[in-house]
């Protein structure tokens, strides 16, 4: 019970393991060793041991409300799972998306002079200057 209140649940976790091995039937072990993995977020676990209170003793009703807070929850760490991987997932396709649309677009981007139509007439004027001074050069 100290290890709990000072917030040291794997210690309390460790003495009432301890005790669970000298007694099966303590339901207090059990019930103690079930608050601190619930406080630790080990939901399955905690309700575990929960329900091993109850077999000991099946009219404890803290047992009986802590199993209800553990699936409580589990239904909300489930729901918080959800929104995380659903973003997650809703993320990479945007952005998978987004990769197809740029490539797209720069395959159909018009060529510019450094990869196609601009560069060949710039070629061509350069080509016919060129022609230009050779047939001056040769006294044409």
């Amino acid at each position: 019970m100290c290890f709990l209140k000072v917030k040291e649940f794997s210690q309390a976790i460790e003495n009432c393991n301890k005790v669970i091995e000298i007694d099966e039937t303590n339901e207090k072990a059990w019930y103690r060793r079930g608050e601190a993995r619930l406080l630790r977020n080990e939901f399955s676990l905690a309700m575990a041991d929960f329900h091993r209170v109850l077999e000991v003793s099946p009219l404890n009703r803290a047992a009986r409300s802590q199993i209800s807070i553990c699936q409580s929850k589990i239904r909300e760490h489930d729901e918080q799972d959800k929104r995380t991987y659903a973003n997650m997932f809703q993320k990479f396709a945007e952005r998978d998306a987004k990769a197809v649309r740029s490539k797209r677009r720069r395959d159909e981007v018009p060529r510019n002079c450094f990869n196609g139509e601009v560069g060949s007439k710039r070629r061509r004027s350069r080509s016919a200057s060129q022609e230009t001074k050779t047939l001056e050069l040769k006294g044409v």
